[in-house]
């Protein structure tokens, strides 16, 4: 049986990657790390950086794309991302300008056994924008960076058999942290980044459409921890009678780390 392969290879404020494979194809979501741990990180589970076919990319912050030069130059990869993020990462990968690919937002394309559509997110970067992947009868969701829950949001996600969520930060935590203020600003505003609350509030919706596993990612490295963003969601999801790994499988992408293997 042919079964759809999702790893997020690391997942944080400090760096983002997720590998995504189905029958003979193998592609990346963000290459926000360094080409030796995303190499690293392939080969803990079994995958070969070197076969990778395709690299989407949700938006042009470093987190989300620092080895993607490193990943040209040594890889015969191809690139897909919107034209904003192109725009501003162009000048790194000019050199590749033939494996380079534009996609619009509510844009579907192919990749050999991958269906790959876009949806708009709003973000402080140009065109962000997430991906959902389908697989024959499986589907994926990828929602990172979310600076606030858009009514497209819950269209675009709902009814996705997996999705990966951002749970970035503790509103409470936030604000007591070392960071300066301009950055707390920035991350609770329109262009920053999905608190845990809110996190919750949304996978409830995603639940109540059917969607039965839930990965929470990105978490900030100051003003959250895994327990925390997995606590909040399990608590805001019990207000609708909502039972975390009873109702919905729900788990945690800790933050720098490899995370768990799925297999749908």
């Amino acid at each position: 049986m042919n079964q759809l392969k999702f790893c997020p290879l690391f997942s944080g404020s400090n760096g983002n990657s997720i590998f995504i494979s189905y029958k003979g194809t193998r592609i990346l979501v963000d290459c926000g790390c360094s080409f030796k741990r995303i190499r690293e990180s392939m080969e803990s589970i079994r995958e070969d950086i070197t076969k990778l076919d395709a690299i989407f990319l949700t938006h042009a912050h470093t987190d989300h794309t620092s080895a993607l030069p490193m990943m040209m130059k040594h890889l015969d990869v191809k690139v897909c991302a919107t034209k904003g993020t192109l725009i501003e990462l162009y000048p790194k990968i000019c050199d590749y300008s033939d494996r380079i690919f534009q996609i619009d937002r509510n844009q579907s394309v192919g990749v050999l056994d991958l269906r790959i559509e876009s949806f708009a997110v709003p973000h402080d970067a140009c065109h962000t924008v997430g991906y959902n992947l389908f697989a024959d009868e499986k589907s994926v969701s990828i929602l990172t960076d979310v600076g606030f829950l858009a009514d497209n949001l819950y269209t675009d996600v709902k009814g996705k058999e997996l999705v990966f969520l951002e749970s970035n930060h503790d509103l409470n935590a936030l604000e007591n942290c070392s960071y300066p203020f301009h950055l707390k600003q920035r991350i609770r505003g329109d262009g920053g980044h999905l608190s845990n609350e809110n996190a919750g509030k949304f996978a409830t919706h995603l639940v109540n459409g059917g969607t039965k596993k839930i990965i929470l990612g990105h978490l900030s490295g100051e003003a959250n921890t895994s327990e925390l963003a997995f606590h909040t969601v399990s608590d805001v999801l019990k207000e609708s009678q909502i039972k975390a790994n009873k109702d919905v499988a729900l788990s945690v992408s800790h933050r720098g780390m490899l995370g768990e293997v799925v297999l749908l």
